[in-house]
């Protein structure tokens, strides 16, 4: 019961410590990306309005004059545009005509804060601030430790109950077959009397072997899950979480989806491929929140294989 309450209290703790993140995150990073919005969108229109000031100059168009003077101006865009993706620039603007899609809203930045304490790293979504940066620090020293030890242990009590499962599930057969064996009966030889002579040597020999017998079944008590099985359900999970992603990202192949779950599982986290971050998509806050709870749970599982495997190493 202690047990079951500090895992239940340090379970919670993880979960509060994430939402924590994502609102420090959303009020660190969000004004921030406005404000490179605005600024793009701004610059945008004073280009625009140069190109059509150099058309008006000129009282004959040159294609050579003109394309000249266009060039440099969208030279300049250019640069621009390139600090502004430096600085964190999504794409949009505040004169965008269809709604805009913020990447620092509190789904994005709840998966964020999940990726830093679990050091996956999509690296897709960063900060830009020195204080978001800053807080990125000190929130990574506390959470990484708490969150290994939460997975850890709450990976050892599902390979509990798993084991529980697997024993319900083919020790019965086991178990029948070895009681249809012919001697399976273990008579204790300790019981027998004790008479001198070659029979007293015959007892002490059978004890011997009984004590042994007793050794063995103690050491079979424990539950040994067979690394295929373990293995196998590595693969459903990722096979399932990829049919979902692939259904959700229109644009992504079941390849992708798999490569995506693998990469996610194992806290390599390239950051290439990261579901609800396409503009083509629909739901994508919904689907960051799904991400976030598919890894946490997927990295669950992992560490419960990872403890089912070390009973057979």
């Amino acid at each position: 019961i202690v047990f079951m309450i500090s895992q239940v209290g340090l379970t919670c703790l993880m979960v509060g410590y994430a939402i924590a993140g994502g609102f420090i995150f959303l009020y660190l990073e969000a004004g921030h990306a406005k404000e490179i919005r605005s600024f793009v969108g701004f610059n945008r229109l004073a280009h625009v309005k140069k190109v059509w000031d150099i058309t008006s100059k000129l009282n004959i168009l040159h294609e050579a004059n003109w394309t000249r003077l266009a060039d440099e101006i969208f030279e300049e865009f250019q640069q621009s545009v390139y600090v502004a993706v430096q600085n964190g620039w999504d794409g949009q603007d505040i004169f965008a005509t269809k709604e805009i899609e913020e990447e620092w809203s509190f789904a994005g930045s709840l998966l964020y804060s999940v990726t830093v304490i679990t050091t996956i790293g999509y690296g897709h979504l960063t900060p830009r601030t020195n204080w978001g940066r800053i807080v990125t620090i000190f929130y990574a020293i506390i959470g990484i430790p708490l969150t290994l030890l939460c997975l850890s242990n709450i990976g050892c009590l599902l390979a509990k109950l798993f084991r529980i499962l697997w024993k319900h599930t083919q020790c019965k057969r086991c178990c029948k077959k070895e009681n249809n064996e012919p001697g399976s009966v273990i008579e204790n030889p300790i019981n027998k009397p004790l008479v001198r002579g070659q029979g007293s040597r015959d007892v002490i020999s059978d004890s011997a072997h009984y004590n042994n017998i007793l050794e063995n079944r103690r050491h079979s008590d424990i539950i040994r899950v067979p690394i295929p099985i373990c293995l196998c359900l590595l693969a459903l999970y990722i096979g399932l979480g990829a049919l979902l992603f692939r259904l959700w990202e229109r644009s992504w192949s079941y390849m992708d989806a798999s490569y995506f779950c693998f990469v996610t599982l194992s806290t390599i986290g390239f950051g290439d491929l990261v579901p609800g971050y396409t503009h083509e998509s629909w739901g994508n806050q919904y689907k960051r929140v799904a991400c976030t709870l598919y890894l946490l749970f997927g990295l669950v599982v992992v560490a419960m294989c990872f403890d089912l495997i070390q009973t057979e190493v």
